[in-house]
Protein backbone atom coordinates (compact mmCIF):
# COMPACT_ATOMS: atom_id res chain seq x y z
CA UNK A 1 0.00 0.00 0.00
CA UNK A 2 1.64 3.26 -0.88
CA UNK A 3 2.12 5.80 1.13
CA UNK A 4 1.29 9.52 -0.26
CA UNK A 5 0.23 13.28 1.42
CA UNK A 6 -3.16 14.04 1.73
CA UNK A 7 -5.04 17.08 2.46
CA UNK A 8 -6.58 17.47 6.18
CA UNK A 9 -10.23 17.73 6.60
CA UNK A 10 -10.02 20.99 9.13
CA UNK A 11 -8.07 23.71 9.68
CA UNK A 12 -5.56 24.32 12.31
CA UNK A 13 -7.07 26.79 15.11
CA UNK A 14 -5.25 30.00 14.85
CA UNK A 15 -3.34 30.75 18.36
CA UNK A 16 -1.18 33.63 19.86
CA UNK A 17 2.40 33.31 19.91
CA UNK A 18 4.24 34.03 23.00
CA UNK A 19 6.37 36.81 21.72
CA UNK A 20 2.85 38.62 21.41
CA UNK A 21 2.26 39.06 25.12
CA UNK A 22 5.85 40.45 25.23
CA UNK A 23 5.62 42.73 22.44
CA UNK A 24 4.61 46.60 22.75
CA UNK A 25 1.23 45.39 21.10
CA UNK A 26 0.32 44.14 24.11
CA UNK A 27 2.57 45.94 27.17
CA UNK A 28 1.70 49.40 26.03
CA UNK A 29 -2.05 48.18 26.07
CA UNK A 30 -2.29 46.96 29.01
CA UNK A 31 -0.22 49.52 30.76
CA UNK A 32 -2.71 51.91 29.60
CA UNK A 33 -5.95 49.98 30.66
CA UNK A 34 -4.40 49.76 34.36
CA UNK A 35 -3.36 53.65 34.50
CA UNK A 36 -7.06 54.14 33.46
CA UNK A 37 -7.92 51.29 36.10
CA UNK A 38 -6.81 53.43 38.99
CA UNK A 39 -8.87 56.47 38.64
CA UNK A 40 -11.97 54.99 38.22
CA UNK A 41 -11.30 53.20 41.23
CA UNK A 42 -9.79 56.54 43.37
CA UNK A 43 -13.38 58.01 41.95
CA UNK A 44 -15.42 55.01 43.23
CA UNK A 45 -14.04 54.82 46.62
CA UNK A 46 -14.56 58.32 47.58
CA UNK A 47 -17.80 58.12 46.59
CA UNK A 48 -19.07 54.97 48.28
CA UNK A 49 -16.52 55.20 51.04
CA UNK A 50 -19.36 53.73 52.75
CA UNK A 51 -18.90 50.54 51.47
CA UNK A 52 -15.83 47.21 52.11
CA UNK A 53 -12.83 49.05 49.77
CA UNK A 54 -12.46 45.55 48.17
CA UNK A 55 -16.06 45.13 47.04
CA UNK A 56 -16.46 48.43 45.51
CA UNK A 57 -12.50 47.16 43.58
CA UNK A 58 -14.50 44.29 42.41
CA UNK A 59 -17.47 46.50 41.11
CA UNK A 60 -14.85 48.20 39.39
CA UNK A 61 -13.03 45.26 38.17
CA UNK A 62 -16.09 43.65 36.48
CA UNK A 63 -17.52 46.77 35.11
CA UNK A 64 -14.39 47.42 32.91
CA UNK A 65 -14.59 43.80 31.80
CA UNK A 66 -11.43 43.02 33.81
CA UNK A 67 -12.98 39.22 34.87
CA UNK A 68 -12.93 37.99 31.20
CA UNK A 69 -9.18 38.00 30.86
CA UNK A 70 -8.35 35.03 31.58
CA UNK A 71 -10.49 34.19 28.40
CA UNK A 72 -8.21 35.53 26.75
CA UNK A 73 -5.40 32.22 25.92
CA UNK A 74 -5.69 28.65 26.66
CA UNK A 75 -2.61 27.06 24.85
CA UNK A 76 -0.92 26.48 27.72
CA UNK A 77 2.95 27.86 26.06
CA UNK A 78 1.23 31.19 25.19
CA UNK A 79 -0.80 31.33 28.78
CA UNK A 80 2.59 30.98 30.44
CA UNK A 81 3.80 34.26 29.10
CA UNK A 82 0.50 36.08 29.24
CA UNK A 83 0.01 35.46 32.77
CA UNK A 84 3.74 36.56 33.93
CA UNK A 85 3.94 39.42 31.66
CA UNK A 86 0.44 40.61 33.09
CA UNK A 87 1.41 40.16 36.91
CA UNK A 88 4.67 41.57 36.03
CA UNK A 89 3.29 44.68 34.97
CA UNK A 90 0.61 44.84 37.64
CA UNK A 91 3.68 44.52 40.39
CA UNK A 92 5.21 47.79 38.14
CA UNK A 93 2.25 49.52 39.56
CA UNK A 94 2.92 48.26 42.85
CA UNK A 95 6.05 49.51 43.52
CA UNK A 96 7.79 52.70 44.81
CA UNK A 97 7.64 55.65 43.62
CA UNK A 98 4.07 55.33 42.32
CA UNK A 99 1.55 56.96 44.87
CA UNK A 100 0.36 54.82 47.45
CA UNK A 101 -3.01 54.49 46.41
CA UNK A 102 -1.69 53.27 42.41
CA UNK A 103 0.21 50.68 44.42
CA UNK A 104 -3.11 49.56 46.75
CA UNK A 105 -4.52 49.27 43.30
CA UNK A 106 -1.92 47.74 41.77
CA UNK A 107 -2.09 45.01 44.53
CA UNK A 108 -5.90 44.79 44.74
CA UNK A 109 -5.71 43.89 40.86
CA UNK A 110 -3.04 41.06 41.51
CA UNK A 111 -4.77 39.25 44.11
CA UNK A 112 -7.92 39.44 42.07
CA UNK A 113 -6.08 38.48 39.09
CA UNK A 114 -4.27 35.51 40.69
CA UNK A 115 -6.95 34.04 43.09
CA UNK A 116 -9.70 33.82 39.87
CA UNK A 117 -7.37 31.62 37.69
CA UNK A 118 -9.82 28.59 36.47
CA UNK A 119 -9.79 25.61 38.22
CA UNK A 120 -11.52 22.26 37.25
CA UNK A 121 -12.33 23.15 33.75
CA UNK A 122 -12.19 20.43 30.86
CA UNK A 123 -9.98 20.55 28.96
CA UNK A 124 -7.63 22.04 31.87
CA UNK A 125 -6.69 25.32 32.01
CA UNK A 126 -2.61 26.08 32.89
CA UNK A 127 -2.22 28.29 35.97
CA UNK A 128 0.55 30.29 37.43
CA UNK A 129 1.71 28.75 40.51
CA UNK A 130 3.95 31.32 41.68
CA UNK A 131 4.69 34.81 40.96
CA UNK A 132 8.28 36.34 40.28
CA UNK A 133 8.95 39.26 41.80
CA UNK A 134 12.53 41.19 43.05
CA UNK A 135 13.40 40.86 46.56
CA UNK A 136 13.57 44.89 46.97
CA UNK A 137 9.98 45.01 45.62
CA UNK A 138 8.94 42.60 47.49
CA UNK A 139 10.25 44.20 51.08
CA UNK A 140 8.47 47.32 49.73
CA UNK A 141 5.54 45.57 49.11
CA UNK A 142 5.27 44.21 52.66
CA UNK A 143 6.13 47.92 54.36
CA UNK A 144 2.73 49.07 51.79
CA UNK A 145 0.42 48.58 54.78
CA UNK A 146 2.59 50.61 57.35
CA UNK A 147 3.26 53.33 54.69
CA UNK A 148 -0.79 53.78 54.36
CA UNK A 149 -1.55 54.31 58.06
CA UNK A 150 -1.96 57.74 58.94
CA UNK A 151 -2.64 58.63 55.56
CA UNK A 152 -6.30 59.67 54.01
CA UNK A 153 -6.61 55.92 52.64
CA UNK A 154 -5.88 54.61 55.87
CA UNK A 155 -8.79 52.51 55.83
CA UNK A 156 -7.15 50.95 53.24
CA UNK A 157 -4.59 48.78 55.66
CA UNK A 158 -6.98 45.89 56.54
CA UNK A 159 -7.47 44.86 53.09
CA UNK A 160 -3.31 45.39 52.15
CA UNK A 161 -2.72 43.51 55.20
CA UNK A 162 -4.92 40.72 54.53
CA UNK A 163 -4.16 40.15 50.48
CA UNK A 164 -0.42 40.03 51.74
CA UNK A 165 -1.03 37.35 54.37
CA UNK A 166 -2.20 35.40 51.78
CA UNK A 167 1.00 35.48 49.43
CA UNK A 168 3.08 34.80 52.49
CA UNK A 169 0.66 31.79 53.56
CA UNK A 170 0.44 30.32 50.24
CA UNK A 171 3.81 31.18 49.42
CA UNK A 172 2.81 33.10 46.01
CA UNK A 173 6.33 34.76 45.48
CA UNK A 174 8.85 33.34 44.16
CA UNK A 175 12.05 35.76 45.11
CA UNK A 176 14.35 36.87 42.50
CA UNK A 177 17.57 38.92 42.85
CA UNK A 178 17.87 42.65 43.18
CA UNK A 179 16.04 44.64 41.07
CA UNK A 180 19.28 46.50 39.54
CA UNK A 181 20.62 43.28 38.38
CA UNK A 182 17.54 42.79 36.32
CA UNK A 183 16.91 39.11 37.01
CA UNK A 184 13.38 38.69 35.33
CA UNK A 185 13.16 37.57 31.89
CA UNK A 186 12.51 39.49 29.55
CA UNK A 187 15.24 41.88 31.01
CA UNK A 188 12.95 44.65 30.00
CA UNK A 189 9.50 44.88 28.74
CA UNK A 190 8.69 45.57 25.85
CA UNK A 191 11.19 43.21 24.40
CA UNK A 192 9.49 43.35 20.83
CA UNK A 193 8.97 47.00 19.22
CA UNK A 194 5.91 46.97 16.75
CA UNK A 195 6.12 49.46 13.56
CA UNK A 196 4.16 49.99 11.33
CA UNK A 197 4.84 48.79 7.77
CA UNK A 198 3.23 52.18 6.55
CA UNK A 199 5.28 54.10 8.33
CA UNK A 200 8.38 51.86 7.32
CA UNK A 201 7.35 52.83 3.37
CA UNK A 202 6.63 56.22 3.86
CA UNK A 203 10.28 56.26 5.69
CA UNK A 204 12.36 54.25 2.99
CA UNK A 205 10.87 55.57 -0.80
CA UNK A 206 13.17 53.29 -2.33
CA UNK A 207 10.07 50.44 -1.41
CA UNK A 208 7.42 51.95 -3.10
CA UNK A 209 9.37 53.40 -5.90
CA UNK A 210 7.97 52.75 -9.50
CA UNK A 211 10.18 51.62 -12.31
CA UNK A 212 10.30 53.80 -15.64
CA UNK A 213 9.39 56.98 -16.10
CA UNK A 214 7.07 58.94 -13.52
CA UNK A 215 3.40 59.46 -15.34
CA UNK A 216 2.16 62.87 -15.14
CA UNK A 217 0.28 61.71 -11.29
CA UNK A 218 2.89 60.73 -9.93
CA UNK A 219 4.68 64.19 -10.61
CA UNK A 220 1.04 66.03 -9.60
CA UNK A 221 1.31 64.02 -6.34
CA UNK A 222 5.31 64.67 -5.86
CA UNK A 223 4.87 68.46 -6.66
CA UNK A 224 1.71 68.33 -4.18
CA UNK A 225 4.00 67.09 -1.43
CA UNK A 226 6.83 69.21 -1.78
CA UNK A 227 4.42 72.26 -1.52
CA UNK A 228 2.71 70.62 1.33
CA UNK A 229 6.29 70.75 3.26
CA UNK A 230 7.15 74.14 2.32
CA UNK A 231 3.86 75.21 3.73
CA UNK A 232 4.35 73.78 6.63
CA UNK A 233 7.87 74.82 7.00
CA UNK A 234 6.96 78.20 6.75
CA UNK A 235 3.99 77.91 9.19
CA UNK A 236 6.97 76.96 11.91
CA UNK A 237 9.36 80.11 10.97
CA UNK A 238 8.89 83.30 12.02
CA UNK A 239 7.50 85.87 9.25
CA UNK A 240 9.52 88.51 7.41
CA UNK A 241 7.36 91.31 8.26
CA UNK A 242 8.10 90.50 11.86
CA UNK A 243 11.87 91.48 12.08
CA UNK A 244 12.42 95.46 12.52
CA UNK A 245 13.39 96.94 9.38
CA UNK A 246 16.67 98.15 10.66
CA UNK A 247 17.65 94.33 11.63
CA UNK A 248 16.46 93.54 7.43
CA UNK A 249 18.22 96.59 5.90
CA UNK A 250 21.47 95.38 8.41
CA UNK A 251 21.35 91.62 6.70
CA UNK A 252 20.92 93.07 3.34
CA UNK A 253 24.07 95.56 3.72
CA UNK A 254 26.24 92.52 4.97
CA UNK A 255 24.97 90.54 2.23
CA UNK A 256 26.07 92.97 -0.22
CA UNK A 257 29.36 93.67 1.12
CA UNK A 258 29.88 89.93 1.09
CA UNK A 259 29.18 89.70 -2.28
CA UNK A 260 31.35 92.26 -3.41
CA UNK A 261 34.11 91.09 -1.56
CA UNK A 262 33.56 87.29 -2.99
CA UNK A 263 33.55 88.91 -6.59
CA UNK A 264 36.03 90.86 -6.23
CA UNK A 265 38.13 87.63 -4.69
CA UNK A 266 37.52 85.48 -7.78
CA UNK A 267 37.79 88.46 -9.96
CA UNK A 268 34.19 87.72 -11.24
CA UNK A 269 34.34 90.86 -13.41
CA UNK A 270 36.52 89.86 -15.83
CA UNK A 271 34.69 87.77 -18.59
CA UNK A 272 38.19 85.86 -19.27
CA UNK A 273 38.80 85.04 -15.37
CA UNK A 274 38.22 81.47 -14.21
CA UNK A 275 35.73 83.05 -11.50
CA UNK A 276 33.62 84.45 -14.33
CA UNK A 277 33.51 81.17 -15.64
CA UNK A 278 32.47 79.45 -12.66
CA UNK A 279 29.43 82.41 -11.88
CA UNK A 280 28.29 81.18 -15.88
CA UNK A 281 28.25 77.67 -14.55
CA UNK A 282 26.23 78.55 -11.49
CA UNK A 283 23.76 80.71 -13.51
CA UNK A 284 23.31 77.45 -15.74
CA UNK A 285 22.64 75.11 -12.77
CA UNK A 286 20.02 77.46 -11.29
CA UNK A 287 18.23 77.77 -14.48
CA UNK A 288 17.82 74.33 -14.90
CA UNK A 289 16.95 73.14 -11.21
CA UNK A 290 13.76 76.12 -11.78
CA UNK A 291 13.18 74.35 -15.19
CA UNK A 292 12.66 71.26 -13.40
CA UNK A 293 10.86 72.46 -10.84
CA UNK A 294 8.05 74.13 -13.40
CA UNK A 295 8.44 70.67 -15.32
CA UNK A 296 6.75 68.97 -12.08
CA UNK A 297 4.15 71.96 -11.96
CA UNK A 298 2.95 73.58 -15.52
CA UNK A 299 -0.65 74.78 -14.52
CA UNK A 300 1.27 77.35 -12.35
CA UNK A 301 2.97 78.95 -14.84
CA UNK A 302 0.46 78.86 -17.47
CA UNK A 303 -1.65 80.98 -15.20
CA UNK A 304 0.60 83.70 -15.16
CA UNK A 305 0.73 86.42 -17.95
CA UNK A 306 3.44 87.20 -20.43
CA UNK A 307 4.64 90.09 -18.25
CA UNK A 308 4.48 88.24 -14.66
CA UNK A 309 6.72 85.29 -16.61
CA UNK A 310 9.19 87.44 -17.30
CA UNK A 311 9.14 89.44 -14.48
CA UNK A 312 9.60 86.55 -11.57
CA UNK A 313 10.75 83.01 -11.67
CA UNK A 314 12.34 81.02 -14.69
CA UNK A 315 11.52 84.21 -16.87
CA UNK A 316 13.34 86.76 -14.82
CA UNK A 317 16.24 84.35 -14.11
CA UNK A 318 16.57 83.72 -18.59
CA UNK A 319 16.83 87.41 -18.90
CA UNK A 320 19.30 87.58 -16.16
CA UNK A 321 21.51 85.12 -18.15
CA UNK A 322 21.23 87.12 -21.35
CA UNK A 323 22.49 90.49 -19.22
CA UNK A 324 25.43 88.09 -18.10
CA UNK A 325 26.09 87.20 -21.55
CA UNK A 326 26.15 90.61 -22.67
CA UNK A 327 28.33 91.81 -19.73
CA UNK A 328 25.99 93.65 -18.43
CA UNK A 329 25.92 92.55 -14.49
CA UNK A 330 26.33 88.90 -13.24
CA UNK A 331 23.39 87.53 -13.82
CA UNK A 332 21.32 85.91 -10.74
CA UNK A 333 24.15 87.70 -8.32
CA UNK A 334 22.67 90.62 -9.89
CA UNK A 335 18.70 90.25 -8.98
CA UNK A 336 19.12 93.07 -6.52
CA UNK A 337 20.27 95.51 -8.39
CA UNK A 338 17.81 95.20 -11.46
CA UNK A 339 19.41 92.07 -12.95
CA UNK A 340 16.94 90.28 -15.71
CA UNK A 341 14.07 93.11 -15.05
CA UNK A 342 12.98 94.12 -18.64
Amino acid sequence: MALYPAPCPSHAEPTLQPSYFTSSLYVESLRTDIKHLVPLYQEQYKARNTEPPFSVFKTVWRSQGWHFLHLRVFDDRTRERFLNTTFRLFLEKSKKPEPPFTQVTALLALYTLYSTQPLGTTPALWNLKHITIPVDQYHDLQELDATLSGTEISALCPTVSFILKYFQKHCVFLLLPDASLFPENPRSLPREIHVDRGLIASLDPSSTKKKGRPTRNDKTRKAKSAVDSLESWLDKTQPLAEHSPALTQSKADDYQLLKSQLLMAIDGQKSDSEGHSAIVKANQLVLQRLQEVQAYVPQASDSLSRQERESAGVGRVESAMEDLAQGLNTGILGLLEGSGNR
